[in-house]
Formats: C-alpha cells, sequence, structure tokens
C-alpha cells in the first residue's frame, strides 16, 4: 500500500497549536467522511495496513437504499443523529445521500453469491451506514425507534430477514427481526419528516391491516452513493472513516486533517 502521512502544525489561537496529518495513496489527497472527529487510533501498529484497510469495490454490489411512496412523494429509510427516521428521497453527492446509503452485510453460507441488493431477499442481513464503517443499525425491542451502534456493542440485536414485502408489491421488501419473529420495521401510516422507524409485530395488529403493511414495506434499491474505487476504512478512536479521495467529493462533510494516535 503506498500511503504517506504528511504531518502539520495548525494554529488554533495565539497561544495554542495542533499537530494534525494529512494522508496521501499515491497521487491521491484522501478525505475522510464526518461531520465531527478526527481520531485515528493506530495502537502499536508499524504498518498502515493494520489500522488502514483497502475496502473491497465488490461491496458497491451490495450497497442499498429503502424507500416508501406516498403520491406524488418519496421517502427514505435515513440515519439521522443515530435513529433511523424516513426523509425526503437527497440529491445524489450529499450528507443526506451518504445517510440513506447502507451495506447489506450477510450472514448467510452463500452470501459469496449475492451480487445486488435484490439477491438478499429470503436472507439474514445487517445493516452498516455507508460513512460508518463498524457502525450497524440496531432494533431496541418493540416499539422501540431503530438507532445506531458500534457492531462490537451488546445493544439491540441487528440481524434482520429480508423477506417479501408484506404489502404484497413485486418490488417491495419488509424487514422481519430474526430475534423476534413476526416483528418488523414499521415506519407508521403518516408521512411526518423526521418519522422514527419503530419495531413493530404483526400480532398487535390487524393481520388484514393494508396500512400496517405498507408501513412495513419499502422499495430496495441499489444505494444513492456507492464507493470510490480507491477506498479505505481507517481505525477510530470513537468511529471508524470511510476515506475516498477528496476530489471525488461534492457537498459532502469530511475532513482531510487527523490526529493520530497509539
Amino acid at each position: 500500500m503506498f500511503m504517506h502521512i504528511y504531518n502539520s502544525q495548525i494554529v488554533l489561537n495565539e497561544i495554542q497549536m495542533i499537530n494534525l496529518s494529512m494522508l496521501l495513496y499515491e497521487t491521491y489527497l484522501l478525505a475522510g467522511l464526518t461531520t465531527d472527529g478526527w481520531d485515528i487510533k493506530t495502537g502499536s501498529a508499524t504498518s498502515f495496513s493494520v489500522w488502514i484497510t483497502t475496502n473491497p469495490t465488490s461491496h458497491n454490489f451490495r450497497l442499498a437504499s429503502l424507500s416508501q411512496e406516498s403520491g406524488s412523494s418519496s421517502f427514505v429509510f435515513l440515519n439521522s443523529n443515530q435513529s433511523i427516521t424516513m426523509e425526503k428521497l437527497p440529491e445524489v453527492g450529499t450528507n443526506a445521500a451518504l445517510h440513506a446509503t447502507f451495506r447489506l452485510i450477510l450472514k448467510d453460507a452463500t452470501s459469496l453469491k449475492v451480487m445486488s441488493p435484490k439477491e438478499a431477499i429470503g436472507k439474514s442481513v445487517i445493516l452498516e451506514p455507508i460513512d460508518l464503517p463498524g457502525m450497524v443499525v440496531v432494533q431496541q425491542g418493540t416499539n422501540g425507534n431503530l438507532g445506531i451502534v458500534n457492531s462490537e456493542s451488546s445493544k439491540g440485536s441487528s440481524l434482520f430477514w429480508l423477506v417479501a414485502g408484506l404489502d404484497g408489491k413485486d418490488r417491495t421488501i419488509s424487514m422481519e427481526s430474526k430475534s423476534q419473529k413476526g416483528c418488523y420495521a414499521y415506519s407508521g401510516t403518516n408521512y411526518n419528516l423526521g418519522t422514527s422507524i419503530k419495531l413493530k409485530c404483526l400480532s398487535e395488529c390487524d393481520s388484514f391491516d393494508e396500512d400496517y403493511k405498507k408501513a412495513n414495506s419499502f422499495i430496495l434499491k441499489e444505494g444513492i452513493s456507492e464507493y470510490d474505487p480507491i477506498s479505505f476504512i481507517a481505525k477510530g478512536m470513537k468511529r471508524n472513516f470511510l476515506l475516498t479521495p477528496l476530489l471525488c467529493l461534492r457537498d459532502e462533510s469530511y475532513t482531510v486533517y487527523f490526529k493520530i494516535q497509539d
């Protein structure tokens, strides 16, 4: 891996300076997708490959976005401050587009054969936000809001069964909790921006209720955002970073400065 660290002193004010680093891969300045934080943890590693790993281009095949339609409007399943909500369909190249894109991590023995989101139907999956590698969508109990936590956390269950949409439409899927059979990711029947996605059980509702089936069904499409062919994952102190060439970004938030610590 031809990686280089460029160190720089940044003046914060008249009496304080901070040592920060920039990361270059060959001729590319790498940017970490983030709205806050810049701390990278190397531990005792003497090699880049221990704390920075290449992001396989094959991961693009498993990037997905989930949406629902109401009248002429489309709403997407989106990470909003570590909580999952429904928001308006975002423009490509924005923070919202990143927050509405998830990598499907499959926990099935045949997962290597899955080359598109639709091929994951019928399988057990974990949803990882594209811009928060190592974090996952979790269920927090019946009627609890879906949230985002570190994959190493014991808080909540992150496994869903991706099943055919309960609304019976060809292009939709529903996400059933693997730990709570008969309970599904549920958006509600009123499409207000910021509506939180919950886990709601079929046993609590009329199984013939069309609104319930609609609220549990999402259109599964390829991810709104995607990984750049030159991208890496860097280990952080509190969170990991997706690194991508700065010149490939549009309006996404990023940092090119990192505080690298042992």
